[in-house]
């Protein structure tokens, strides 16, 4: 890792938890029944079942953008962890979508599925911090195969997730528009058992089997950091 990068990381880890890229444009968004979400704010679990409304506001509506979904608070096994949510190519601005209320337009997928959306499922009493990244997809893009693990939505498929590595591997540049935010689990809303908060020995990512002795990309990822929760956070 350059010494760039490392300044980079080292900086995002030590800024109260702050888990955006420096400089990273807001990705204007909501969901359905909450307000637009600024970086950092909390919502509750229920909240945010359904997918998000994404605004086209400072983006480019000509291009076509790839977005990833992302939690960075997970422990599996003593050792801190992500967990891709949600993987959507080809999203185009559109007039219209399954929400309401924006004179912007919005940013929507009408041709493929991508990795289903899954929705952020915190431990009980844990704070989990959720991460999205919006990336322009060139119109020679090509999905990865070696990522093809991701599209079933279960804890073998979806956890241990290495961003650095896709995004390499993808081709993909620096985002252009990124958003965080906390969900609080008060166990009222889940069935999920716990056994309380978790401090990570180690950090763990599955490296999927991909030729990256030249990365195509230079596009930066969020810190890899060591982070307090339970190992049953996961997709079941």
């Amino acid at each position: 890792m350059n010494t760039f990068i490392s300044f980079i990381l080292f900086t995002a880890i030590s800024s109260a938890q702050w888990a955006l890229p420096p400089g990273t444009p807001t990705l204007q968004m909501r969901y359905p029944s909450t307000p637009w979400i600024s970086p950092g704010d909390t919502i509750k679990q229920p909240d945010a079942l359904p997918i998000p409304c994404i605004s086209t506001l400072n983006l480019n509506a000509a291009r076509t953008y790839l977005l990833l979904f992302v939690d960075i608070d997970v422990v599996l096994e003593s050792c801190s962890t992500t967990v891709l949510h949600w993987y959507q190519p080809y999203m185009t601005a559109s007039a219209t979508s399954h929400c309401n209320g924006n004179e912007n337009g919005w940013l929507v997928n009408r041709t493929s599925t991508g990795a289903e959306y899954i929705a952020p499922q915190s431990p009980p009493y844990t704070r989990h911090r959720y991460v999205y990244l919006l990336y322009e997809q060139d119109p020679d893009y090509v999905f990865p195969e070696c990522f093809g693990h991701i599209f079933p939505p279960t804890r073998e498929g979806r956890g241990g997730f290495d961003i650095k590595q896709f995004v390499e591997v993808a081709g993909l540049r620096a985002p252009v528009a990124g958003n965080f935010f906390y969900v609080d689990n008060d166990a009222a809303t889940t069935t999920t058992t716990a056994s309380g908060g978790l401090v990570p020995t180690t950090t763990w990512f599955i490296s999927a089997p991909c030729r990256t002795e030249e990365p195509k990309s230079t596009g930066f990822i969020p810190m890899e950091a060591t982070y307090e929760v339970d190992q049953q956070q996961v997709v079941t």
